[in-house]
């Protein structure tokens, strides 16, 4: 055993004893120099969890490939859930995290123990900040084991990030959804592959990711912006519903969405017609059926007619799966779908 101080015997409380002496054949008194903290700071407070240190006291990460990739990986984090961040590459996702003031919505832990917080990285790696809890680490794996991390649940994509595009793990095999603004496709991707992925329809990936600066997310991932989304003519009777780009993960943003348009439509008090933006629009599969469940319960209470509209043929197919009655009214834009409806272009 190798101490950096020694306590006469029998002082220390006993639960603060983690090795007993029954266990140690012999002592060497470390020199501080050789017993540090973490592979590269010799001792933090703040690692210690005896300080926290002030918000915006870490530096923002410099804008380069890995913080690009962080950040693509930030938007699939589980709101008020847990997530396991490993060594590498992931690290950077707490500090993106951080910096875009979602800590206080999320859990994050590492292996070595660490809860909540923000969690350290490079040769930090293994320490944080600010935690809620540090526990044993073979308890941690037996957290793990359980089941208690939001992020590895079951039927979320399995997702392949990298700085210039996003690749899914489907049933087809490796799909390639999302490609970088200025990117080329043939030259910059597929030129640069041993094997070809399925390439059906590709999006774009969201260009805050590449600018300085914050990207704002915590208006998406916790819907800050859904009541700006919801818009009512009475004039018209006419409900407008924008969806563009919006991310529905969980039972709670589904009774979210209800609760509001439900607080729209009562307070109207006349049945409304109902046009739906469904561009860029994403829905984990696992929950669709629930969020089918929400909207035709909405359609009884408060619709009389409904059109959808989204620019992608894949959206409108999967419209079609999730609504299969309404599929004759999901069009591919918004004038085709406001002319369903018999009314003009909301402003």
């Amino acid at each position: 055993m190798t101490p950096v101080r020694v306590a006469r015997a029998g002082t220390l409380p006993a639960r603060d004893v983690h090795s007993s002496g029954v266990l140690v054949d012999a002592i060497v008194v470390a020199k501080p120099e050789n017993h540090v903290q973490t592979y590269s700071t010799a001792f933090s407070q703040a690692f210690a969890n005896r300080i926290r240190p002030p918000a915006g006291e870490i530096p923002a990460l410099p804008l380069d490939a890995r913080k690009v990739i962080a950040r693509r990986c930030v938007f699939e984090l589980p709101v008020n859930g847990v997530a396991n961040l490993g060594i590498g590459m992931p690290e950077g996702v707490a500090a993106i995290a951080a910096e875009e003031g979602l800590l206080d919505h999320l859990t994050p832990t590492a292996k070595p123990g660490v809860i909540g917080g923000q969690p350290a990285s490079g040769l930090d790696f293994g320490a944080a900040m600010n935690t809620h809890a540090v526990i044993p680490q073979s308890n941690q794996f037996d957290f793990y084991d359980g089941g208690g991390l939001d992020l590895a649940r079951l039927g979320q994509p399995v997702l392949y990030v990298t700085e210039r595009c996003v690749f899914q793990l489907t049933s087809r095999g490796l799909q390639l959804i999302e490609i970088a603004p200025g990117v080329d496709l043939q030259r910059d991707i597929l030129d640069q592959m041993e094997v070809q992925p399925i390439v059906d329809e590709v999006t774009q990936m969201d260009a805050r990711i590449f600018r300085s600066g914050e990207m704002g997310l915590r208006t998406d991932l916790l819907h800050l912006d859904l009541p700006d989304r919801i818009a009512l003519d009475p004039d018209k009777g006419q409900l407008f519903l924008n969806f563009e780009k919006m991310r529905i993960r969980t039972q709670v943003e589904i009774d979210l969405v209800r609760r509001l348009v439900d607080a729209t439509c009562t307070a109207y008090g006349k049945p409304v017609d109902v046009v739906v933006n469904y561009d860029g629009f994403r829905i984990d599969e696992a929950i669709e059926p629930r969020w089918a469940e929400m909207v035709n319960a909405l359609t009884e209470m408060h619709y009389r007619n409904v059109s959808r509209y989204a620019g992608s043929a894949f959206m409108r197919m999967k419209l079609g799966e999730v609504f299969p009655q309404a599929r004759k009214h999901i069009f591919e834009s918004s004038a085709q779908a406001q002319a369903f409806v018999g009314a003009g272009q909301i402003s």
